[in-house]
């Protein structure tokens, strides 16, 4: 990193940090590690204190079950990191639309 990137890097908000971030990850161009396509995005939620991604699947889509909250880490991992324990107060995370083999009839 040049001297000017740096300097340019520190007066940059974490907003705008998060905005590239969130703009260079697509949602649906990820491919979890289930090998399906990643769902459509349809909802987005920041991470409030000492919410989990169970506590997330459970809110969205009626169960805490990791097939559950893996659908919504496989949309974030770019965000989130390679640990799924390691959400933090403030991620803007997307919610995405439940795969159909998840869907309760």
């Amino acid at each position: 990193m040049s001297p000017r990137d740096a300097e340019e890097d520190v007066q940059k908000s974490a907003a705008q940090k998060r905005a590239e971030r969130a703009a260079r990850f697509k949602p649906e161009a990820a491919a979890p590690a289930g090998g399906r396509a990643a769902p459509a995005a349809s909802k987005t939620h920041v991470v409030a204190a000492d919410e989990t991604l169970s506590h997330l699947s459970l809110k969205y889509y009626g169960s805490a079950a990791k097939p559950y909250w893996m659908v919504i880490y496989d949309a974030n991992k770019g965000t989130i990191g390679d640990n799924p324990n390691r959400i933090r107060a403030g991620m803007e995370l997307v919610i995405p639309e439940l795969p159909a083999d998840l869907k309760k009839d």
